[in-house]
């Protein structure tokens, strides 16, 4: 009867889990941060992962690590994974 009692406990714990999934796309800029900040402490959101991309100032690669400062600094509870991406927002320059 135990064992039920426990079965029953770890599935209705597992179904319980009705957090939204997202993927943040940033260039990592203070209203971003202040944004992945706040959504980290959203209890109906699950962030999957977090990618970065280069604005008109930074590339990917500097702004990944700004994102990987902040998840240390919140002491993140569970792992996200953070990738960059392009170093422009914007390829086709024209566009402008």
């Amino acid at each position: 009867m135990n064992l039920v009692i426990i079965i029953l406990f770890v599935i209705t714990t597992i179904a319980a889990d009705h957090r939204r999934p997202v993927i943040i796309d940033t260039d990592a800029d203070v209203d971003d941060l202040f944004a992945i900040a706040y959504l980290l402490n959203v209890p109906t959101i699950k962030i999957l992962a977090i990618t970065t991309v280069g604005n008109a100032f930074t590339t990917p690669f500097y702004t990944a690590p700004i994102v990987l400062t902040l998840l240390s600094k919140l002491n993140c509870e569970y792992g996200v994974p953070v990738a960059y991406g392009e170093r422009s927002i914007v390829k086709n320059k024209l566009f402008w």
